[in-house]
């Protein structure tokens, strides 16, 4: 059965073993067993980004996305301001 671990927890291990690697101070039998882990962890992290890369692909064309409806909001509430003009005229939307 295959070892369960997080995205987060694989990629600091692999962040881990890189770094001890890098450092050299690592016995040849130990640089393969690192190396084995490494690439394995490798493999499984960039299985778990192409599946949600997949999901974020299929979101983008618009598949499985849930449904929202957007209701008209209130008319504005016409306030005189400190001129004594009436606020929420035309030229206050926003867009």
């Amino acid at each position: 059965m295959p070892e369960e671990i997080t995205f987060e927890q694989g990629f600091e291990e692999l962040t881990h073993i890189l770094d001890s690697l890098e450092q050299g101070e690592v016995a040849v039998a130990e640089t393969v067993e690192k190396c084995r882990r490494a690439k394995a962890l490798e493999h499984a992290l960039r299985g778990f980004l192409d599946d949600r890369k997949g999901e974020l692909e299929r979101i983008e064309a618009g598949d499985q996305l849930p449904e929202i409806l957007i209701s008209a909001s209130s008319a504005p509430s016409t306030q005189a301001d400190a001129n004594g003009q009436a606020s929420g005229a035309e030229d206050d939307i926003p867009f």
